[in-house]
């Protein structure tokens, strides 16, 4: 019994401490920084429902949410004149977020100013401005900018970031099957209907009830079974192809690709460094096949006993 407890716990630890392949925070931060940059950007065109011009007053700003749900403190320090100025500063702080100029003041900072914008008009915020919240924070703990030999705090970060973006999908999916349109299979065609939120005319997809039915019922299944299937390591990339492809097709019809950026960056904390290298040996046998032969075939010297 002692055993089998020592074992089950070297593998808790393994699973919070296990060291994080550089590769995959590299590709993080920059996907993440450029999906952030993005998103934040398109608020100098809106600068106005963040300053004295808006509707909602800032002494007023949290007070118009419900009490259960309403923060205990304001993060917006600065005063309604300063909004243009500290939106420039929160582009330059995810800029250097980005190239890997940075230290985790800088990003903490980043992230004080996001959620203040956020608390200033709550009615202008949308859901990537949620999912910038959750992932910045963590990412504020992590040295993102390191090339190798991440601390304790770092690995941990980097594997909350895994666990609460399976928590996200479940949760998504459990809503999901509180509505009738999911389970009946309808519930993409309400939107595909709606010419307001999509890129194109798809009405035409009407035709399909079926495959429409079928896509209802996959996204449903793979945001249920994300976490699942992301602890396997045989099915761990069926479900980021599936999550891929969801995400991308998101963006393709809604034009949501903030969103969809901010969600696919995460992902490739989720590869890890065998994985990695297994990837590269597939690409470098596409791209020089002699050369990669070679390599393969180079005899090894045995030193004999």
């Amino acid at each position: 019994m002692s055993h089998f407890i020592k074992k089950l716990w070297t593998k808790w630890e393994n699973f919070w401490w296990a060291e994080a392949d550089p590769r995959s925070v590299k590709a993080t931060r920059i996907a993440f920084g450029l999906s952030a940059m993005g998103v934040t950007a398109l608020r100098f065109w809106n600068i106005d429902l963040y300053n004295e011009k808006s509707l909602t007053l800032k002494a007023d700003a949290l007070n118009l949410l419900d009490p259960y749900t309403k923060p205990l403190f304001s993060w917006t320090f600065w005063p309604d004149s300063w909004s243009m100025a500290m939106q420039i500063i929160l582009f330059v702080l995810l800029f250097l977020f980005t190239i890997g100029i940075t230290r985790r003041p800088f990003i903490f900072a980043a992230w004080v100013i996001h959620i203040g914008f956020m608390q200033r008009n709550y009615a202008a915020s949308m859901g990537v401005d949620t999912m910038i919240l959750v992932f910045l924070l963590y990412l504020s703990f992590a040295e993102v900018w390191k090339k190798n030999a991440y601390d304790g705090l770092s690995r941990v970060m980097f594997r909350m970031i895994q666990v609460h973006l399976g928590i996200i999908y479940f949760y998504t999916g459990l809503e999901k099957l509180r509505g009738a349109s999911w389970w009946e299979g309808s519930a993409l065609w309400l939107v595909f209907n709606n010419t307001q939120v999509t890129l194109w005319d798809l009405t035409w997809i009407a035709h399909f009830p079926v495959v429409l039915a079928i896509f209802a019922h996959m996204t449903v299944f793979f945001e249920l079974f994300f976490p699942l299937l992301i602890l396997n390591p045989r099915l761990k990339f069926l479900g980021l192809g599936l999550g891929v492809f969801l995400h991308i097709g998101i963006a393709a019809t809604l034009g949501l690709w903030g969103f969809s950026g901010l969600m696919l960056s995460q992902y490739f904390l989720y590869i890890r460094t065998h994985e990695w290298d297994s990837f590269l040996i597939w690409f470098n046998l596409l791209k020089n096949r002699p050369i990669l032969r070679r390599a393969l075939i180079k005899p090894v010297d045995i030193p004999i006993k």
